[in-house]
């Protein structure tokens, strides 16, 4: 299709070759010539279409390089970080993810193999790798619809791994365009959790069933303390 003249200007001021090429970008420039068309005759009506499809393109053009500062950034901040990490669009197509989120999720490809693919069904696939699927499915969705940030959930997976959720939507110019998951191994720190309160119990029961009388007191003299047989 032939570009009105005004658009062609516009085109080679804002777009690269690139872009041009993008099955996405050229429907939407399709789009924007067709109001050209449409308004061909009345001069008046075809500046007005100019001016807005101008700053539509510029605005596209600042989405995409936000968007590409936001990629940088998560690839310098967490290609090498101890947590699986995944970033994906606004469409839940992958931009970026690491080698720590493949192998959390036995992913047989490299980090870099993901990137362009289709995560929509992602959940459902993994599902079985957790304790309780059903609810790991029903919280992604969840999280996904109300595009809120929620920190600190914890999962637990069939081989006894215990892992700690992030997710923080990502907003250019106050519009969604993705979300970042982290996935971080904290089995350890549980165990230790465990293992503590294991041994609070068991000093307390020792307490309880002394045959000594044991109790403590503050810094005054008085009890704050004092196990059954003192009693």
């Amino acid at each position: 299709m032939e570009l009105n003249k005004l658009l062609q200007k516009q085109v080679a001021d804002h777009l690269t070759t690139q872009q041009l090429n993008d099955p996405l970008f050229k429907k939407f420039i399709n789009e924007i010539n067709s109001s050209y068309v449409s308004f061909e005759q009345n001069k008046e009506q075809t500046q007005i279409a100019f001016k807005l499809s101008e700053k539509a393109l510029e605005n596209r053009k600042e989405s995409e390089n936000g968007l590409s500062t936001t990629l940088q950034l998560l690839t310098t901040l967490f290609s090498d970080v101890y947590s699986g990490v995944l970033a994906e669009d606004e469409n839940r197509k992958v931009i970026f993810t690491n080698q720590m989120f493949c192998d959390i999720f036995s992913i047989p490809l490299k980090a870099n193999q993901l990137v362009g693919m289709d995560c929509s069904n992602a959940a459902e696939q993994t599902k079985e790798l957790f304790k309780k699927p059903i609810s790991y499915v029903a919280e992604i969705n969840k999280l996904l619809h109300f595009k809120k940030p929620v920190v600190g959930q914890l999962l637990e997976m069939e081989d006894e791994r215990f892992f700690e959720r992030n997710f923080m939507p990502i907003y250019i110019n106050e519009e969604f365009k993705g979300c970042l998951w982290k996935y971080t191994d904290v089995t350890e720190k549980i165990a230790t959790e465990k293992e503590l309160k294991k041994s609070e119990e068991n000093y307390r029961n020792m307490i309880e069933h002394a045959s000594d009388i044991i109790y403590k007191t503050d810094h005054m003299g008085l009890f704050i303390f004092a196990n059954p047989i003192a009693e």
